[in-house]
């Protein structure tokens, strides 16, 4: 109900990381998405490390989602 649980409350902060969490893939997303369309050189190092930090972060998102089911929310 208050805006004040989004950080108070447990079921708040996971909602306000997975939140994060998300930005985050889209912003790697459309900077991946640039450098294609742009075809801008980038490097194979570079392109698997941004791979990895998206599947990584993907990974870190759906185990909230699962923390996020397992905990109820503010009253």
């Amino acid at each position: 109900d208050r805006p004040a649980e989004l950080v108070t409350s447990k079921y708040g902060a996971i909602v306000s990381l997975k939140v994060v969490l998300l930005v985050g893939l889209v912003a790697a997303g459309n900077l991946q998405r640039r450098r294609v369309l742009h075809r801008t050189p980038l490097l194979r190092r570079h392109f698997v490390g941004l791979v990895a930090l998206e599947l990584t972060v993907m990974a870190l998102a759906v185990a909230l989602a699962v923390a996020l089911g397992h905990t109820p929310p503010p009253a």
